[in-house]
């Protein structure tokens, strides 16, 4: 009897290592040829896209994933070569897609350059950060004394923040910025706050020494800068819609004194696909924008192109032909 379990106990052992090497053998082709196993085994795991897209998860190079599966506002567009390369007259060009970061564009971008009202997307950023919406924000003398007087602002009356961003993104309201600077505490207290949010963002060539723009020593940052303080900007709700304002109305609180503001960009509502712009203007700056607009008008288009110029002569001629040439020289 117990020969006969040794040599059932031998049959069972080699029947065993044959499944093993089956199951083995079969895993192995599975991952190397692509087979059927291979994608059942996967069907429940989180795709490559969803991976690229988790903040805590280290991300997913283009080249690992199939192109399929690349969501469409992360596609890289592919440079025509017939399409010659653009004559820049301005002083300093950057341009890059979101969400990617893929940049299209770059003539100096890191040169330090005045940029003179579009230091106001700095100072947004902090004021949405510091002062609550329904905080009331008076309007004193000094700060409509200050050089500039877009905006229409009353000196004596009090504005909720919203209604003074306006004047200060809009009509590009020197007196806004600086009675943000006043509630805020005052120019030192204010360029503290700047300075964070420079480091915040990582822009070491950039460095403010007022909350408005006008000219003065050692106030001055980049193309590339500038770029990524609109890509911040465009981020809250409330900034990229008056950010995209050709016109905008302010009142007091109770609805009294109503006025009128208009833009000082130009190619708002002009260009179609423009969602946001700043500009500025200083003798030492020159011609100055910031522009948020989508490289096509397709319905379904979720890709947005940051451009900046500084220095520039014409700006707006100069960031038109800048758009048409990103729209025209890459297959979108």
């Amino acid at each position: 009897m117990f020969p006969s379990l040794r040599f059932f106990f031998l049959i069972a052992l080699l029947l065993a290592a044959v499944i093993v090497g089956r199951y083995f053998g079969s895993s192995q082709a599975s991952l190397v040829e692509g087979t059927s196993n291979a994608e059942s085994d996967t069907k429940d795991a989180a795709s490559p896209t969803d991976v690229l897209f988790d903040a805590s998860a280290t991300i997913v190079s283009f080249g690992a994933l199939p192109q399929a599966e690349i969501k469409p506002e992360w596609q890289i567009p592919e440079r025509i070569s017939s399409v010659p390369n653009i004559e820049i007259g301005a002083r300093a060009v950057y341009a890059q897609i979101l969400p990617s970061h893929h940049v299209l564009l770059a003539f100096h971008e890191n040169d330090q350059l005045p940029i003179a009202s579009l230091t106001k997307l700095a100072t947004a950023l902090v004021v949405m950060k510091e002062i609550p919406a329904d905080v009331e924000i008076l309007i004193t003398q000094s700060a409509v004394g200050i050089e500039g007087s877009a905006g229409n602002l009353i000196v004596g009356e009090t504005l909720q923040r919203n209604e003074l961003m306006k004047a200060l993104l809009v009509p590009s309201s020197n007196d806004a910025a600086e009675a943000f600077v006043e509630y805020l505490g005052g120019e030192k207290s204010v360029l503290q706050k700047l300075s964070q949010i420079t480091q915040a963002f990582g822009l070491s060539q950039t460095h403010f020494v007022n909350a408005h723009g006008l000219d003065a020593d050692g106030h001055f940052s980049t193309a590339h800068d500038v770029s990524v303080l609109l890509e911040q900007a465009i981020q809250n709700t409330t900034l990229q819609e008056i950010l995209a304002s050709k016109e905008a109305t302010i009142a007091r609180s109770d609805g009294s004194f109503p006025r009128r503001l208009t833009t000082t960009n130009e190619l708002l509502e002009e260009v179609p696909g423009i969602i946001a712009g700043k500009t500025g203007f200083t003798d030492e700056a020159r011609g100055t924008i910031a522009l948020a607009f989508r490289p096509t008008l397709a319905p379904n288009e979720r890709r947005i192109v940051v451009l900046t110029v500084l220095g520039a002569e014409d700006r707006f001629a100069e960031a038109y032909a800048l758009i048409r040439w990103i729209r025209e020289a890459y297959v979108w």
